[in-house]
């Protein structure tokens, strides 16, 4: 507790100076922001790995350096003129600038304080600002780097080299990076987290050049990345928009309100780039502005602005804890970056929240949220030690060191499971394992790509929104590291896909990937009761084709039921369902025979299937799995449709963490029962907890057991999730179109309401021996709405 005490006291922002003191805002940002403090120990072996690896280089970079007069290097020598090359090259050559810096401003480095290697960094600086990066320089190609990559480097070295340069440089610091952030920052033309960066930039510049009103201007328009007061009816405006640039296969250019689909949702989703769940990445850019302003402002006259400290609450339990996972952001948060490291992604995000926990005010939360961040730091399995893959190490070695204090080592997950409907996605964890489940819409995109020259991103995650399933297990570390771009693109777990020939994507951003389609529209959402169990439902359009599918998954605590029905392609070609894909050839067995060789193979007549370190399959039928080891070492099983199937259908069950002999035993009499599998309605019952999951696709009722009211019934496509216990019946429900402004359900027997959550949405009448509910969905959003009845008497 005492440790506990110093910390907070040493990170709170604090209003104790009445005028700016930049030297200490500059010492502040130097030391907690850019480089980190420099007495460390340089015989610790962590430190000295780092260190030398740094030298090594930064040796590299300045051997490869050309004293030319338009460029610094060879392979980044367009800094002007060229939109396909020059914002890389301009980018590219600060990054090396940047490397050089710190390896002259460590101790224990082979160049600490090299003269020569400081002339060479400032060579670089002036050239760059002659050439490449000034008041006058028009923005040619991709706006990032010059508005927030080219500034966040630029600055950074300033920082670093502050007490070395003379006025003249950092004043041409100030002319080139203030042309491209100042007015643009100020104009809040940006949205979350791309606002947090040129914010942070722009507190930098404020800083490093003495600029009291940069500094308040940065703080102010920071309030947009974190603040989304968008109203509910604007949301619903800008949907429908989306929902037409899909049918009409329009550039969303053309419609300015598609923005405000963007932002932080009351259900915890956090949307960026219009329709991509983005809490890894660009999320992770919001929490690491305002870590970066706590660190900065301590002991001085700024604060973090009210309006940020009302919401972080729910940024930080709401949005980023889910999303981590034992040290490791989930992919399908992802985005674009599924190629780059979930686990740095995470663990620098942990470490922002943590410096950000102080400023919970509730007290029990703030514990918790500590508590869970330094276990997870310290403790994570994927390294082999709490610093591994931090960079720059001297900066966050005292961040982990500190955090090291404040934990127990007792990690350990607490069950919950929850939909993000307004993202599309779905998390269930039950202490032992985790799913996640990434899918699309009329409001969120298949997936997203960008082709650039130099660097190309998830060129090939074509059906990773198309209903994507994740098991996540303690003893399966690294499953997710460069999986998608390592995997078959055609056989991603959980999805169903037409075998259609595809080529990768060759240029440009690709968005939304969705088929212009009249007479149907690719629906998802789905429904979480009491946290601990879940549904969710998908109609899948094909982007290429004419495929179409309903897809449901019901989520347990032992397993995810995962349903499919209406699987219909027009075209001559073969249609599939990937049941899993686990890479590190992992051993893999299909009905006590094991599977070895690097070629296909069609098992007849499977019941169950196994994948070590991951847990069995189940089929409720016997099917024929197909099974192979691809050249890569990925374990793939999956179910053929066959060419153009019509009204196909698949059942089979996720059983993670089971043995084969435990799965033998439950293939006897399985805990959940497929009630029905078809294109009207998909439902599930499971004995143990009393559940019955229902997706209706359309106007639908559904018999029920005696434990159940004897009918349940929906006007419309809805998402339910229903538990009787003595005479109270506890209903979760959610509208998953976001069109309907109400559901209406009827039950059979009579019952009274209990409870509602939220209140005032639901209205109660009878029709002969059975109960209406009417429920209000309007601005609902696909979130679920909860109803506690009792049988009247």
């Amino acid at each position: 507790m005492k440790h506990f005490f110093l910390i907070i006291c040493c990170i709170m922002p604090l209003a104790t100076l009445h005028a700016t003191d930049f030297n200490l805002l500059r010492r502040h940002l130097k030391e907690e922001v850019t480089l980190g403090k420099t007495d460390y120990d340089q015989t610790d072996p962590h430190i000295r790995k780092y260190l030398d690896q740094l030298a090594i280089t930064a040796e590299r970079y300045r051997n490869s350096m050309r004293q030319d007069t338009t460029f610094l290097w060879d392979d980044c020598n367009l800094l002007t003129d060229v939109p396909s090359f020059t914002p890389f090259h301009v980018h590219y050559s600060y990054g090396r600038l940047h490397t050089m810096a710190r390896a002259w401003a460590y101790p224990g480095s082979a160049f600490y304080h090299d003269d020569s290697l400081l002339n060479d960094i400032r060579y670089g600086l002036r050239l760059l600002y002659r050439v490449a990066y000034n008041e006058n320089t028009p923005m040619c190609g991709n706006w990032w780097e010059w508005r927030i990559g080219n500034t966040w480097d630029y600055a950074n070295i300033v920082s670093i080299l502050y007490e070395q340069l003379t006025q003249e440089e950092i004043l041409q610091f100030e002319r080139g990076a203030s042309k491209h952030v100042r007015d643009y920052t100020i104009a809040e033309k940006l949205t979350y987290a791309n606002q947090a960066d040129v914010c942070l930039n722009l507190l930098m510049i404020g800083i490093l050049t003495d600029s009291e009103q940069d500094i308040r201007n940065a703080i102010l328009h920071s309030i947009p990345a974190f603040v989304d007061n968008t109203p509910p009816a604007v949301r619903a405006a800008a949907n429908l928009a989306h929902d037409s640039i899909i049918r009409n296969q329009q550039p969303y250019q053309h419609f300015s309100i598609v923005w405000k689909k963007e932002g932080l949702y009351d259900d915890g989703t956090f949307i960026q780039h219009i329709s991509i769940p983005y809490i890894g990445t660009y999320g992770a850019q919001i929490i690491n502005l305002l870590a970066s302003m706590t660190r900065i402002f301590k002991d001085t006259e700024y604060t973090i602005p009210d309006e940020i400290l009302k919401v972080i609450p729910t940024w930080i339990t709401k949005t980023y804890l889910p999303s981590i996972y034992k040290g490791e952001m989930m992919l399908m948060f992802m985005g674009r970056g599924n190629a780059r490291d979930p686990y740095k992604n995470a663990r620098i995000c942990a470490l922002n929240i943590l410096d950000c926990a102080p400023l919970i005010a509730d007290t029990a939360l703030r514990r918790q949220v500590i508590h869970e961040m330094a276990d997870m730091i310290c403790y994570d399995k994927h390294y082999s030690s709490p610093y591994d893959n931090l960079d720059p190490l001297p900066l966050n070695k005292p961040r982990v060191d500190a955090a090291m204090l404040l934990t127990d080592g007792k990690s350990s997950q607490a069950p919950f499971s929850l939909v993000l409907a307004a993202g599309d996605r779905l998390i269930h964890e039950t202490g032992k394992f985790r799913f996640g489940l990434a899918m699309s819409s009329n409001r969120i995109g298949k997936y997203e790509a960008f082709i650039r020259p130099t660097k190309s991103e998830n060129n090939t995650g074509w059906y990773t929104g198309d209903g994507m399933t994740y098991i996540y297990t303690p003893n399966d570390p690294y499953q997710y590291y460069q999986y998608v771009p390592r995997i078959n693109p055609y056989r991603i777990p959980g999805t169903t896909v037409d075998m259609l020939e595809r080529e990768p994507c060759e240029s440009g951003m690709i968005l939304f990937d969705h088929q212009a389609a009249a007479a149907d529209i690719a629906r998802a959402g789905g429904v979480s009761l009491h946290n601990r169990y879940s549904s969710a439902m998908m109609l899948l359009l094909g982007s290429r084709s004419n495929l179409k599918a309903k897809k449901s998954w019901f989520c347990f605590d032992k397993e995810i039921i995962c349903l499919g029905a209406g699987i219909c392609l027009s075209d001559n070609r073969e249609v599939i369902t990937t049941v899993d894909n686990r890479q590190y050839g992992r051993r893999m067995t299909i009905c006590n025979k094991q599977h070895t060789a690097q070629a296909e193979h069609a098992y007849k007549h499977v019941r169950y299937a196994s994948i070590d370190s991951t847990g069995c399959y189940f089929f409720p039928k016997p099917v024929t799995l197909y099974a192979n080891i691809s050249n890569n070492g990925f374990n793939e099983l999956w179910l053929s449709h066959g060419n153009a199937p019509h009204n196909a259908s698949y059942a089979y069950y996720l059983l993670p963490l089971m043995t084969e002999n435990e799965t033998k035993h439950y293939a006897h009499k399985p805990d959940v029962k497929v009630l029905c599998n078809d294109t009207a309605i998909q439902a599930v019952s499971d004995r143990r907890s009393g559940v019955v999951a229902i997706n209706f696709w359309q106007s639908a009722s559904l018999k029920l057991n005696h434990d159940m009211p004897s009918v349940v019934g929906s006007n419309a496509m809805a998402a339910m999730m229903l538990n009787m216990a003595n005479d109270t019946l506890t209903i979760a429900v959610s509208e998953p179109t976001w069109l309907n402004d109400s559901l209406v359900l009827t039950l059979a027997g009579r019952f009274i309401i209990a409870d509602a959550m939220p209140d005032n949405r639901v209205t109660l009448t009878y029709n002969e021996k059975n109960t209406i509910l009417t429920i209000n969905t309007h601005y609902r959003m696909g979130m679920t709405q909860l109803i506690t009845l009792r049988k009247k008497q």
